[in-house]
């Protein structure tokens, strides 16, 4: 039963529990007080804001030298790969510049025209961040 504070009695427990508590709890895939959220509610944000450890992110990486950002997006993918090791997001993508074409058609710009790379980063940023909200780690070089 929920009672204010002021009236719970020295042989009653009392249980603090506030919005930071609640985001902690939603964010680590801990379990939330059933008086503190309905159960429905709890399960729609559950979908909407899965925990950490399953949530994606998008590392981006460019430079004006393309052969050493792709040995620099290689290295990191290797040493995500090998530091997560089954654990974090449910999958480790890398995407560079030359896949671009080969998985995504042309039209998406080109290395020497300065306007087209952009744009292409661009494009291509918007892609790893719509894989990423399905929990993939993605590394971008561009």
């Amino acid at each position: 039963m929920l009672l204010p504070a002021d009236l719970v009695t020295a042989s009653e427990s009392v249980e603090h529990f506030n919005e930071i508590d609640f985001r902690h709890r939603l964010e680590s895939g801990l379990p939330v007080p059933e008086w503190y959220c309905p159960g429905p509610v709890l399960r729609l944000l559950k979908e909407a804001v899965p925990p950490r450890s399953r949530r994606g992110a998008v590392i981006l990486l460019t430079g004006t030298l393309q052969s050493d950002v792709q040995q620099l997006a290689s290295g990191i993918t290797s040493l995500l790969q090998s530091v997560l090791g089954g654990r974090g997001p449910s999958a480790l993508m890398s995407m560079d510049t030359r896949e671009r074409s080969k998985h995504l058609g042309t039209g998406w710009g080109t290395e020497w025209e300065p306007v087209g790379c952009e744009a292409a980063t661009s494009r291509l940023g918007y892609v790893a961040v719509q894989v990423a909200q399905h929990g993939t780690l993605v590394v971008l070089s561009s």
